[in-house]
Formats: structure tokens, sequence, C-alpha cells
């Protein structure tokens, strides 16, 4: 049986191709036997009447590319009766739409044209079947979703159907039309201007034949599970058996076909969509079993046709990739994702490659962390080799020694089916190198030196990363001097409580120049510690601990500040202040102070003989009361007990019989003059570098050693 043009299933504009097979001939003839079978149920024929119907033949010659055409006209006589009982096609209509195309741009038929069934009709096709023809397109037009056919050098678009109005509708969208190239309404633009053509659109109806259409599906084996769709609906299998001419099986089951004439010319359009990834040959099998109305006898008629789904790549599912590790270690990338997308195993892997990795950095790749290194392809590219059909389970990468950063680096997977070009998929993601404190070692030597001058803390360091990421953090305890040690770099705090200086951001280039200065005289054991610290996260490594001995000559000797007094009534506390107390302030075997702390402070002297010797923190010493009083005072004393100021004030009894008085130390210089201070005038005294002041009541006795 021949078929339409093109093969669709649907094309009823009387146009039938009848394939001769791949017969070759030598001769001037060739022989076809062609059978004609007429079917009136319709009302098709006229009683008596003569159709002119011509036959073109094709042929070429061997691998030549052009074809040769024989047309012959041959007359078809009718002499049928009846008339049977025909079924009425529905009436079809077309009209333009207010519509204005892109130059360049395809667009659909249904946007241009407004298709409309009425199906309102006696004795209506319960399935009604139309085809829509185009002619007269400018040359170079391309059309998709019609099916091209040429008759005595003019060309035919056709596209057919069957439904009702919204599968009419449904065929006109489903048509694009693409005018030539710089096609536009422009008439002074040669060979263009508006863009004619013709259409046609047509409804028949079949025979008056009735039945079931039986069919079997043989998907391939890499694809099952495929389905089946009849006017929109989801036909499934059933199981059919007791039927003539049928083999009890599974089949799927089209009720109300309709079909015309011995054979079954009729025309029935269903779907298969076949399972996701599915490829390869499927073999559709349909049986029609059929009753001719008002006829006892029902007819079978099967055919077979086989549909090969070629198969397309589908790529591989990588959801995400994570890679974070240290500085000095294997980062390794965690992988997330289905893996390819067609598990049907049809499709494989064919190559993976790590793309991005910056100069110096490593590729690693294989079953664990012992994995060998991977393959340098170049331009910082990194072949992964494949384990069977998959990627390997461990892949990392390392950064050169000491270094860290993020960079962006990119995974690609080559996957497809036999025979197609691969299919690339590409995932970016972060690598990310956390820095890490590597840490130093220090083997110190002794440290000797002379006051108020640079003495060199001999550390002898080494700093395991010293491309600059780190800096270290030297702690110094021991100098005994108070807050009065400087050092050349980093940035030095002080704890009292612990007696430590702390020296933070001293780089490696400075390390091993790290120096102190102090005024005062020092010797002592020094307890050092020593860490790196990463700049970019602080990261710090584990201290490393040493002692060394640090002598300092040529200054002054330190001495501290003294602790809180104890609470009046204990053993070694003040006595609580009495004008008529009379006692003795007895000192340990350590150096002993008295020590005022806030705004102006003052010592008094009561009855008695009372003999002061060091004093810190104070302002005015009052020496004031029965008995004789005396001070001795240096100007170290001076300066240690009035603080910044460095001025000194002393009162004391002018009576003769008092005999207060002060003792200074070589150095004292009286300046002759006087300053009134309240209602008192005092005598002015300063040390030789005048840095130190005292304050002397007239009348008091001061005697310059």
């Amino acid at each position: 049986m021949g078929h339409n043009p093109g093969g669709a299933p649907n094309d009823f504009t009387g146009r039938w191709m009848v394939p001769a097979g791949n017969t070759s001939f030598n001769s001037a003839d060739v022989t076809k036997t062609l059978e004609f079978t007429l079917d009136n149920s319709a009302g098709a024929f006229d009683e008596n009447k003569t159709y002119d119907l011509t036959i073109t033949a094709y042929s070429k010659d061997g691998t030549a590319l052009t074809q040769k055409t024989s047309d012959a006209d041959w007359h078809l006589a009718t002499n049928v009766t009846g008339s049977g009982n025909p079924l009425n096609p529905a009436t079809v209509a077309v009209a333009a739409k207010d519509f204005t195309a892109t130059e360049d741009t395809g667009f659909l038929l249904g946007d241009m044209l407004n298709f409309t069934m009425n199906d309102a009709v006696t004795k209506p096709d319960p399935h009604p079947q139309f085809s829509i023809v185009l002619s007269g397109l400018p040359e170079n037009t391309e059309i998709e979703g019609m099916t091209k056919t040429i008759q005595n050098g003019e060309t035919f678009w056709t596209a057919s159907g069957t439904g009702d109005q919204s599968h009419l509708e449904a065929l006109a969208n489903s048509i694009t039309i693409t005018p030539p190239e710089n096609w536009n309404g422009n008439a002074n633009n040669a060979g263009n201007g508006n863009f004619h053509f013709d259409v046609k659109v047509t409804a028949y109806t079949t025979g008056g034949q009735n039945g079931k259409l039986y069919l079997q599906i043989e998907e391939p084996a890499q694809g099952t599970g495929g389905t089946l769709h009849y006017n929109g609906q989801t036909i499934t299998a059933s199981s059919v058996s007791g039927v003539p001419g049928i083999t009890d099986g599974q089949y799927f089951v089209v009720d109300g076909v309709s079909v015309s004439g011995a054979g079954g010319a009729g025309q029935v359009c269903l779907t298969y969509s076949p399972e996701a990834h599915a490829s390869g040959d499927v073999k559709i099998t349909a049986h029609v079993v059929s009753k001719e109305t008002g006829a006892a006898n029902t007819e079978t008629s099967t055919q077979s046709q086989t549909v090969t789904i070629s198969p397309v790549n589908s790529g591989y599912d990588v959801q995400n990739i994570t890679a974070t590790g240290d500085e000095d270690t294997n980062v390794q990338l965690q992988i997330t994702g289905d893996g390819l997308v067609d598990e049907d195993g049809s499709e494989s892997i064919i190559s993976a490659k790590l793309t991005g990795v910056p100069e110096g950095y490593l590729v690693y790749a294989g079953a664990d962390a012992s994995a060998p290194m991977a393959s340098n392809i170049g331009n910082e590219t990194w072949s992964i080799p494949l384990n069977g059909n998959e990627l390997p389970d461990y892949i990392a990468v390392k950064a050169p020694e000491n270094k860290s950063g993020t960079h962006t680096v990119n995974l690609k997977i080559y996957s497809g089916e036999e025979g197609e070009t691969p299919m690339e998929t590409t995932q970016a993601f972060t690598l990310t190198v956390n820095p890490v404190a590597d840490g130093v070692t220090i083997n110190p030597t002794n440290s000797v030196g002379v006051a108020n001058n640079d003495v060199a803390v001999n550390l002898n360091p080494t700093m395991t990363d010293i491309d600059g990421s780190e800096t270290a953090t030297i702690t110094l305890a021991g100098f005994s001097v108070g807050n009065n040690v400087t050092f050349n770099h980093g940035t030095a705090t002080y704890d009292e409580g612990s007696d430590t200086f702390t020296i933070t951001g001293i780089t490696h280039a400075e390390l091993g120049s790290l120096k102190f200065n102090t005024q005062y005289n020092v010797s002592n054991t020094i307890t050092v510690t020593a860490k790196t610290v990463e700049t970019d996260n602080q990261h710090t490594s584990g201290d490393v601990t040493a002692t060394f001995d640090v002598s300092v000559v040529g200054g002054a000797t330190y001495m501290p500040p003294p602790s809180p007094p104890a609470a009046p009534g204990r053993r070694g506390a003040a006595p609580e202040a009495s004008d008529t107390y009379d006692g003795i302030l007895t000192g340990s075997s350590d150096d002993d102070y008295i020590s005022g702390s806030r705004e102006e402070d003052s010592l008094y002297g009561k009855g008695g003989n009372d003999i002061l010797n060091v004093i810190m923190d104070m302002e005015i010493i009052d020496l004031t009361g029965s008995g004789q009083q005396s001070i001795t005072l240096d100007a170290a004393h001076v300066k240690a007990m009035t603080g910044d100021d460095n001025i000194l004030l002393i009162r004391g009894d002018t009576t003769d019989d008092a005999g207060d008085t002060v003792n200074l130390e070589n150095g004292w210089t009286d300046t002759g003059t006087t300053e009134e201070v309240g209602d008192m005038i005092y005598h002015i005294l300063n040390n030789a570098d005048d840095t130190a002041h005292l304050k002397i009541e007239d009348g008091v006795n001061y005697h310059i050693a």
C-alpha cells in the first residue's frame, strides 16, 4: 500500500507515494504493478465518471545526486453502485490576522492566520480530518512542521491532522515559517516586498468501516517505559484474548477506528513518547479489526513499522563542589551530584580534567589519600584518571609549601553515547587553602650591654614560613625594672603582675635584630617564649620556651613602687593616725617604703626623733612636732617620691630647740631664692642637672654634703 508524501499519517490531499524499493534495472523499461481499491462507502465516486490521474516515476543512476523523472497520464473510469451510508466532514475556513513579521525572524502560521472548524453538519464525522496546504512561497523560505512536495514544477507544503477546533489550531501553531534572509516590506529592496503565499485548508471524512486498533510496541532494551497517547489521552496496555485474527497478549487498544476499503486506508494519529534517555529501534505493530456497516463479518489488517530513536547525550550532573583545607596538606574535592544523567548504561564518561589550577599546585587522583599525582597536560590543566565509568573516589589539590589563598578552579567532565560527540559538563568551584602558622625555633644566648643603649636580644631564631605571611610574637619575663624597657621592633605591652613584656608583629626580617633599651641596671635571667601568627586568619603556632641571662650596667638602680599597705591592726601595718601615738615603724630585711598615691600626699612626724630615709610618691613632708626631726635625701629619692613634677615641699618646726634638719647628698645647689607658698616662705634648691627641686620651709635647717 502506498502512503502520502513524506509519510505523514494524516495527509488527505490526494497525493500518494508508492515506494519501489531499492530495485536496480539495466533495461529501458521497468515494471511496477499498482492496484487501486475503491471504497465508495462515503459516496466519493460518481456511478459513471472518468478521473484523470498522473503517475510520476523517479530514478537515478548509481550514486548520482540528481534524479530523473518520467510522467504518464492515466484515466480511471468508475462504474460503482450505491453510496453507502456516508458521514459528512466538518467545514473549515481560514482568514488573515492583523500581523506584522520581523525581518530574519520566524513566525508561527497560527499567528498570521485564523483557522476555524464547524462540525454542525448532518451526520458529522466523529473524527474530523483536515489538511493545510501552502504554495506560492518565495524561494528560500524555510518551513518547519510541514512536508514538502513538488508537482508540475510547483512546490507544495502539507500538514494534516485529525480532531476538533483545538487540534486544528494546534497544527497551525506547530508550523514555523521563516522568510528568506533580509526580506522586508521595503519595495526598494530587489526581490523583497510584501510576503505573499497561498493557503488552502480542507476537511475530509473516511468510509463506513469501524473497528478497533490493537497496538504492540517493542521498545529498545535501553529505554523501556515509553507512553502512548491518543487524542491527548494516555493509553495503557491491557490483556486481550479471544479476538479473531489477534494473538492473545498485551495490547494498546483504540476503539472507534474509522477505516475505508479493503486493507484499511483510514488514518489514526497516535503519539508515542519514549522514556527519557531512551535510544534504539522501536517496533510498532498495528492490528485493525473492522466491520462494514451492516455486515456480519469482520476483517483484520496488520502492519508494522520500526522507528529509530537517535541517541542524544544527556550530560553529567554535578550539583556542588567544596574544596577547603589547610596549607601544606592535600585539599580533597567533595563532589555532590547524581553523576551520569542517563542511567540506562548507554552513556559513559569519556574523560575528566581540572582547569584553572594555579602554577605550582599539584593534583592527586585515585582511590584514596595515597593516590598518585595526576597528569599535568599544560596550561593550568590536569587530566583526571577515571575509575571505570566513574570519577575516582579521591581528587585533591595541594598548594606549594606555605602557600594559602582562594582560587577558582573548574571540573570538566566529557560524557556521551557511543559514536556521538562527547558533551562537556563544567562545574566551577572555589579552592580554599587556609593559612597555618608554622612556628619558630630559638636558641638564645646571653645579652650584655650598657644602660640607655640598645642591647641585642640574641634569640638565634629560625622561622619555617618566611614568605611574609607570618609574624612572630615574643614574651620576655624577668627584667625587674618595671615598665622601663623599650624594643626596636614590633608592638610591646607590659604585664606588671608577671613582669612580662609581650612583643607582637615582629617580621621574619626583624626577628634576628631584636633589641631592648633601659636606663636601669639589670642582672637577671630572662624567660623567653616565641610563636608565629598567620596574618590572614590569626592562626597561631605552639609556643617554644627558653632562658638567657641579661647584664646591663652603668645605669640607675631601679626602685620598684611599693605594694599597697596591709590593713591597720595587722602585723607590719602602719598604725592608725593619732596625735598621741608614739611608736616605731619597723621594716623587713628588704627595702621598705612609705608611699603616697593620690594627689598631694603628706608625711607627718610627731613627737620624738623620726628618721625618714626612703619615701615614695610623696609631694609634702611635714616634720612639724615635738622632738628632733631629720630626713636625708638625694636627687634620686626626690624624683622617685614626687612623680612627674619632681618637686618636694618640706615643712618643719622653726624654733631653736626643735632641731628639724634636712640632710642633702652631694649635688644639690641652693639657688638663694625663696618662694611664698600659702603663708610660709620656702628656700628653693635644685640638683646638679636641674631635674629635681626642693622647697624647704624657712627656719628648717638644711645641709648639703
